[in-house]
């Protein structure tokens, strides 16, 4: 069965008559037969229902609508499938007007007057979908409808369309990475092109650069003129990486300074800051904040500079025309009124074909520049991820045991029990005379040995940051004192006092924890020591039968991974350790 004039939908809805085709969807004047009203129908095309991101987003455009509180958002009467097309469908409110794409075609600009109307019913709708979570995230001319209405005091009515690829801020963090990005280039937030969060804020740059372009009639992007292909590369470069210059700085480039109230310089900072969190925090922040500026500018319609040529003064509702420019923008005949709906723009809202190419070029190189800083906290976040904890003690499981491929590559299990070996203390200490050696702590007392020969013990009482201590080699009956005087906690360099060698120091470093090491496995095991460094534990291993061998042990997240040689073999062997 197909949609055509006479097919009932969803038991209530009669087609009518076609009104509009588009690579998502079909759009239908329709009748609902329970109220004999007139509505528009959109249903999603049959070949598209095996794409589970469009039916989402078909879905989503249904729940959205109908939650947002607005009578500038387009009202969703009903939704569902239909049993015999076996399609989703919407019923929406039938709008008589145009988009304010068409309308900015047709006029070119429009005036302050109606520019602070205009932005206080946007402001109305796009407001209320923050307060309910929901960031619309493509704002453009084409997704703002402009209704007409019966006589009122409103020449005008907004109603805001397209909510398919709105986002829901209490989603779970950004975009999935890889994801296509959605929005449209001209008015997309750079948060939108590398996976960052989607905020209310990334409404807000959206309304800075629409308000730009209904003021002037003009793009504040250099490059958002001229077709897609030729102008995506240097449009992506602009949003991303050029410095952002002022409003009244790019109007003046393009001769429509003029047309800026004062002060929206500062306005509209605010708004396409890059940094979503310097932005106004949503929009009706934004809207407040301009309204006074449009209402201090007036009606008034300054005559446009001429270039070379002569300045045209135009009557309102006519385009703005400057003689002698190189680009005019001729006013046009009004066109008849057109029966327009919620799908105008259906299919359109992703950067599609080569674009997103662009986009996602440079997407990596704007993340690079933008979160230098968050990717050091990642770093440092892995790092500490690679990490051992401060006590590894514990019993492991060997989950995942590979013998080298020497050896046979067989698999096997078996357990790691490590026991902790902390006290005493093993620090590496030298003098600077350049004698090395170790030292051992217990308690208060502090024992050093070094050399190869001659070969030397020490013996120091530890009171806070001073120690007190004798010394004797192998090639001096004397026992000597001395006093090393510096930090507490047996870390640094301490001065030697009172010795013979007065003036000279004493470097000492914690070196490690040890821990006593024994495998398990079904028919043998292993026995052995281990030192712990920041980031592995390095065990010597022996079997009765089976030779001696090391192993590195690193951590991984939340398991261990191991990487052992014994003699006998001339490759490694590896394991998976898991915590009991």
């Amino acid at each position: 069965m197909s949609a055509e004039p006479g097919t009932v939908v969803g038991n209530d809805f009669r087609i009518t008559e076609p009104i509009a085709e588009g690579g998502m969807g079909q759009v239908f004047a329709a009748e609902q037969i329970s109220t004999g009203k007139r509505r528009a129908l959109k249903l999603l095309k049959r070949e598209l229902l095996h794409d589970d991101g469009l039916l989402a987003r078909f879905e989503q455009e249904a729940k959205i609508g109908a939650q947002i509180d607005s009578d500038h958002v387009v009202e969703v009467v009903a939704a569902g499938v239909d049993a015999e097309l076996g399609v989703p469908w919407i019923a929406m409110e039938l709008l008589q007007g145009e988009t304010l794409a068409a309308l900015l075609a047709r006029r070119g600009r429009l005036p302050p007057d109606e520019v602070r109307v205009l932005f206080a019913q946007i402001a109305h709708a796009v407001g209320a979908a923050h307060r309910v979570g929901v960031v619309h995230r493509d704002l453009k001319p084409e997704n703002v409808f402009v209704a007409r209405v019966q006589p009122t005091s409103a020449d005008f009515k907004v109603k805001l369309l397209d909510f398919g690829i709105a986002k829901l801020v209490d989603e779970a963090g950004p975009s999935k990475a890889g994801m296509m990005p959605l929005g449209t280039p001209r008015y997309m937030a750079p948060e939108q092109t590398g996976g960052q969060p989607i905020t209310p804020q990334t409404d807000v740059w959206a309304l800075g650069l629409l308000a730009f372009r209904v003021l002037t009639g003009r793009h504040y992007w250099k490059h958002a003129e001229g077709s897609p292909e030729d102008s995506m590369t240097g449009l992506v470069r602009e949003i991303l990486f050029e410095p952002l210059v002022t409003a009244s700085r790019r109007a003046t480039e393009l001769g429509v300074v003029h047309l800026l109230p004062p002060s929206f310089d500062a306005w509209f900072g605010r708004c396409v800051a890059r940094e979503p969190s310097d932005r106004f925090r949503n929009a009706t922040e934004a809207q407040t904040a301009l309204d006074p500026l449009l209402a201090g500018f007036g009606g008034t319609r300054a005559s446009a500079p001429s270039n070379g040529g002569v300045a045209v003064q135009v009557a309102p509702g006519d385009a703005t025309v400057d003689a002698g420019a190189p680009e005019k923008i001729e006013p046009r005949r009004p066109r008849r009124r057109l029966v327009v709906i919620l799908a105008a723009v259906l299919g359109v809202g992703v950067v599609a074909g080569g674009g997103y190419g662009v986009v996602h070029h440079f997407t990596k190189q704007n993340r690079a520049k933008r979160s230098a800083a968050e990717d050091k906290k990642k770093e440092r976040a892995a790092e500490e991820d690679r990490s051992l904890p401060a006590n590894v003690s514990g019993v492991y499981d060997i989950t995942k045991g590979t013998f080298p491929a020497s050896l046979g590559q067989a698999s096997y299990v078996g357990t790691l029990t490590l026991t902790s070996r902390t006290e005493p203390d093993i620090f590496k200490i030298s003098w600077s005379s350049g004698t090395e050696g170790i030292a051992l702590r217990s308690g208060n007392v502090i024992g050093a040995a070094w050399g190869v020969g001659p070969y030397g013990v020490a013996v120091y009482d530890v009171e806070r940051g001073t120690l007190t201590g004798r010394i004797v080699t192998d090639t001096h009956d004397v026992v000597e004192s001395h006093v090393l005087r510096g930090a507490e906690g047996l870390s640094g360099v301490y001065r030697m006092e009172d010795a013979s060698q007065s003036g000279g120091s004493v470097r000492i470093m914690k070196t490690g924890d040890t821990y006593s090491v024994k495998y398990v496995f079904p028919t043998v095991s292993f026995e052995g020591t281990g030192l712990a460094a920041k980031k592995k534990l390095v065990v010597g291993f022996s079997g009765a039968e089976s030779g001696s061998g090391v192993a590195i042990i690193t951590r991984k997240g939340k398991t261990f991974e191991t990487r052992w040689a014994m003699r006998g073999a001339d490759d490694v062997g590896k394991e998976t350790l898991k915590k009991k």
